[in-house]
């Protein structure tokens, strides 16, 4: 974790950074209020992709989900899963892993 602050909002938020490459660093902001956005709970997470050479700094508020995996960033935003790469550049070779839209809950009763 990397800090914890007011969101100016009565909540708060805490950042955990994470290293993707020798450029980016993936962001999470945890946060905690009851002044939240449609869709979201009183816990929910944002996040950014921060350029640490160039101090550029790409929202990605839509984005529910994200994490390093191995060389490559992976994200869910809309129901769908998401993988790419970051180059000095920014995102490239983005492209959709899986629509998780159509699926549906189903009950099961124990033992699964």
């Amino acid at each position: 974790m990397k800090h914890a602050s007011p969101d100016n909002n009565g909540g708060h938020f805490s950042r955990f950074e994470k290293r993707v490459n020798g450029h980016w660093r993936l962001c999470k902001l945890a946060h905690a209020t009851i002044h939240h956005p449609v869709g979201r709970g009183v816990y929910y997470d944002t996040h950014e992709l921060f350029n640490s050479r160039t101090e550029e700094t790409i929202p990605c508020e839509q984005r529910e989900w994200a994490e390093v995996d191995g060389g490559r960033l992976v994200w869910a935003e809309d129901g769908k899963l998401y993988a790419g790469h970051l180059s000095a550049k920014g995102l490239s070779e983005a492209k959709m892993v899986d629509d998780c839209n159509p699926m549906q809950f189903e009950k099961l009763e124990a033992p699964y």
